[in-house]
């Protein structure tokens, strides 16, 4: 799946090679965030990070329901396929490496707290199309 921007809804994944490069193309050109679900590889401004598939899956998740807060269960349900009885402080290790990854790479983390709620993309994430990175 991929953000539009401009329509502000979600869009099918390309399926033929042609469309997927002239998406990336376009994307890199807008100097958008994109993710690959397939690689898990995450770009922004030229540079690209490899994610972990728990750290994609959360990605993917915030980039799907953008601009609006996922909470911490419908993450680790979607993440690990069931909602744990009580909470654990394994989701907030997962957030810290995704915020760690993408700070690492690209200078900022893509991921605010929304104190109550859960997680969403900042406004950077929400503002820049979502689309596929893939070499096709």
């Amino acid at each position: 799946m991929w953000l539009d921007e401009d329509k502000g809804y979600a869009v099918k994944w390309p399926t033929d090679a042609p469309t997927a490069q002239r998406l990336h193309n376009a994307s890199s050109k807008r100097i958008g965030l994109l993710l690959d679900p397939v690689s898990r590889v995450l770009a922004w401004r030229g540079r690209r990070r490899r994610l972990t598939p728990a750290q994609a899956s959360v990605m993917l998740l915030l980039m799907q329901t953008a601009p609006d807060p996922v909470p911490a269960p419908e993450i680790w349900a979607n993440v690990h396929g069931y909602v744990p009885a009580r909470p654990s402080s394994a989701l907030r290790v997962l957030i810290h490496g995704l915020r760690l990854a993408c700070k690492q790479t690209f200078g900022r983390t893509f991921v605010d707290t929304v104190r109550g709620r859960g997680y969403r993309l900042d406004s950077v994430g929400v503002r820049h199309a979502v689309g596929n990175v893939s070499k096709n």
